[in-house]
């Protein structure tokens, strides 16, 4: 059925799991948190081994936070 939907909407080919990774890539590039896109999908291991490539600089981003509140200063890059 899926399959059908695809080609009347003339789109190219696409399994439905690909959606799938397609529904998590974007809610992460949104700034969607791993916890809430690992809810809709699967166990948070599970996405973390998956989708984590798709979070770098968010150690750094978590320095810099947590730098701030407690230093009240910036760290560059970690």
């Amino acid at each position: 059925m899926f399959d059908r939907h695809v080609r009347r909407a003339g789109l190219p080919r696409i399994m439905l799991h690909d959606l799938r990774h397609t529904h998590a890539s974007i809610l992460l590039k949104l700034g969607v948190s791993m916890k809430t896109v690992s809810d809709r999908l699967a166990p948070i291991v599970i996405t973390l081994d998956t989708y984590g490539h798709l979070l770098p600089g968010q150690d750094a981003s978590a320095a810099n936070l947590f730098s701030s509140v407690v230093l009240g200063a910036s760290v560059s890059k970690m």
